[in-house]
């Protein structure tokens, strides 16, 4: 019931997102003052999106297709992280996702000093993932708004508050306990960082207790697991499930462009211990 609760309010969100891109496309000055108006433009929104292994598209296509659908004012840059060799190296090539973090956070350090107001979102999927904690991780705090991780291959134990400290307002997960992709590849490979450890992109990041330092830095990672109440997107719970772009329009997007918020004891969205 909490897994379908949670699922509810986000159908809420999608709602609100609509209504605020509705109202700002439809804004205009009153009768009477269009000698006088004044057109005020929206901050800018930056996506920088990292695909998966295997030189993928998939994320990338698909915002790519509801913004174009949409006509949203958005800006979006894909970040081509991988070797060109095998999907198995692109997923074990740690040392390979550490250095495009770097490049990344670069690329997004100057974007924010060049646009101090502007809302930066980064996404990545699967191994991409750990390509986008990693540049958060290099990045200085405030650089980005929000991280979202979408079937995330690093271990569920993995150290988020590097990455946490980056973030204006924290770290969306989406992960699935149907994602038999996931399930094969830390079995045979080991996580996208390198650990014998089941994925976050399955059962979630596992949150750290006191006397754990700094411990609270994850009340600002939220986690959303797969629900059949979601199929209707085109999300059955498999690793790219969360790609599709009625998936990305209904929940994804109205979670990352919504403020964060403390989180409410029982809300379905609390992360697994």
């Amino acid at each position: 019931m909490k897994i379908i609760s949670g699922m509810l309010s986000l159908l809420a969100l999608t709602a609100w997102l609509a209504g605020a891109l509705t109202a700002q496309d439809n804004s205009a000055a009153k009768k009477g003052d269009k000698a006088t108006a004044v057109k005020v433009a929206a901050p800018p929104v930056k996506f920088y999106v990292v695909n998966g292994s295997g030189d993928s598209r998939d994320l990338s296509e698909s915002l790519a297709e509801v913004i174009r659908c949409r006509c949203l004012p958005w800006g979006m840059e894909t970040i081509c992280w991988t070797t060109g060799l095998t999907t198995i190296d692109d997923h074990a090539g740690v040392a390979n996702h550490r250095r495009w973090g770097h490049n990344l956070a670069a690329r997004a350090n100057a974007y924010r000093q060049a646009h101090a107001n502007a809302k930066i979102y980064l996404l990545g999927h699967s191994s991409g993932s750990h390509v986008a904690l990693a540049a958060a991780e290099c990045a200085p705090p405030g650089t980005f708004d929000r991280v979202v991780l979408l079937a995330a291959s690093v271990s569920c134990f993995y150290d988020l508050r590097p990455a946490l400290r980056a973030c204006r307002e924290g770290i969306d997960n989406f992960y699935s306990t149907e994602d038999g992709i996931l399930d094969l590849a830390v079995d045979m490979l080991g996580s996208a960082d390198g650990k014998k450890i089941v994925a976050a992109g399955q059962i979630g990041f596992r949150t750290p207790r006191p006397p754990f330092p700094e411990h609270e830095l994850y009340r600002r990672l939220r986690q959303f697991p797969w629900s059949v109440c979601v199929e209707w997107t085109g999300h059955h719970g498999g690793h790219v499930g969360a790609l599709q772009p009625a998936f990305l329009q209904a929940y994804v997007l109205p979670i990352a462009l919504t403020p964060w918020t403390a989180p409410i004891m029982g809300a379905g969205t609390r992360a697994p211990r």
